[in-house]
């Protein structure tokens, strides 16, 4: 069955076993040569084995030849001619792509890269209001168009348009709320909370738009507000996120730890959140706490810069500039040299400390 060659296949690519990966889809291809998941996984160890772009075009081709509304593979074929430089029969591959499925996001992001290239940047937003007009029913072209277009109320218009024909659409209400908030328009931000669809209980993404609007207009129960949103949805990482930005911009740093804390609940393999609660806990004064705090956000991600400095500051400050040092080579790495070695470079012996560390 081709379906058992793919997953013996998929997990040779995973192993990192490229040869072995082509070879277990060859059973497939016996059975199935157009099958497009097989197909692509074959391009993608192509691509992999040493950039075998011409084997991996001439084979997508060919399967296109006898499927052409393929959209999926027209796009790896889009992106093979890309990699070979043929920018104007890429971009006529995406196009095609587009007009069939305007909603697939690969395609847009390589025709805008090789509109780009060609020197008709203009040519991605002139396709987009080509589909709205031959299909003026289709969601995903008015949400095209409306992330294409620089001009505000051109932008607003589309999503209006788009919000008519899917009212409930998660995508088209986050896009007008955000539009509508960066222009301080909180008032038209609660109709749209308030929508009959709704029923009175918009998804929690959307109701997180309540508090925040509130904020914009500098209303002192807007924590209150998120504080209730989050009664109801305890386990709403990103407005546990929102809370310790607000209590952070406030200066109120206990509650800031409080709000850290649930974002390290609900995401302990998150370096971020675990950022968050360092910096809570370093500007409450509590130090020795934020130490392992940003070790474990550094140990997570370690080119998460933020933590790197802020355990090394710490590190000499509580525990002595010998202990930082052991960790200069890992800061080094977190992805900004220059300002790892003025932090180093001031102390007195350091470079005596580290003769192995000369600059890299």
């Amino acid at each position: 069955m081709p379906r058992l060659s793919l997953e013996l296949a998929r997990l040779h690519k995973h192993q990192g076993e490229l040869d072995a990966c082509c070879q277990a889809l060859q059973e497939s291809f016996r059975i199935n040569p157009l099958w497009t998941p097989t197909v692509s996984l074959h391009v993608d160890c192509l691509l992999e084995q040493g950039e075998r772009l011409d084997e991996a075009e001439q084979q997508l081709r060919r399967v296109l030849a006898q499927v052409p509304e393929d959209t999926e593979l027209r796009a790896y074929l889009a992106y093979v001619l890309g990699r070979r430089d043929a920018f104007a029969e890429a971009a006529d591959q995406a196009e095609r792509v587009l007009r069939a499925e305007p909603g697939h996001e690969w395609a847009w992001n390589q025709l805008k890269y090789y509109a780009e290239k060609l020197q008709a940047e203009g040519r991605p937003l002139q396709l987009a209001r080509q589909l709205v007009e031959n299909r003026p029913g289709d969601v995903d072209a008015w949400l095209a168009l409306a992330d294409l277009d620089d001009d505000r109320e051109a932008r607003e218009k589309a999503l209006r348009t788009a919000l008519l024909y899917s009212p409930r659409s998660r995508a088209i209400n986050d896009r007008l709320l955000q539009l509508l908030m960066e222009g301080e328009r909180f008032a038209e931000v609660r109709e749209l909370l308030a929508a009959p669809c709704w029923e009175g209980k918009p998804p929690v993404e959307m109701a997180l738009y309540g508090p925040r609007a509130l904020r914009g207009e500098g209303d002192a129960g807007a924590i209150e507000a998120l504080r209730g949103l989050l009664a109801q949805h305890p386990d709403y990482y990103d407005g546990w996120r929102q809370l310790a930005d607000w209590h952070d911009e406030d200066g109120q740093y206990p509650a800031y730890i409080v709000a850290a804390r649930e974002m390290v609940r609900l995401e302990p393999r998150l370096a971020m959140a675990h950022g968050f609660l360092g910096h809570a806990l370093l500007l409450n004064g509590d130090k020795a706490e934020a130490l392992p705090a940003f070790e474990q956000a550094w140990a997570l991600d370690g080119r998460y810069g933020f933590a790197a400095f802020n355990t090394f500051d710490l590190l000499r400050e509580l525990q002595g500039p010998a202990t930082a040092l052991e960790r200069l080579d890992a800061l080094l790495e977190a992805g900004d040299p220059v300002a790892a070695w003025r932090r180093v470079l001031p102390w007195p012996g350091a470079t005596a400390t580290r003769p192995c560390c000369s600059a890299r």
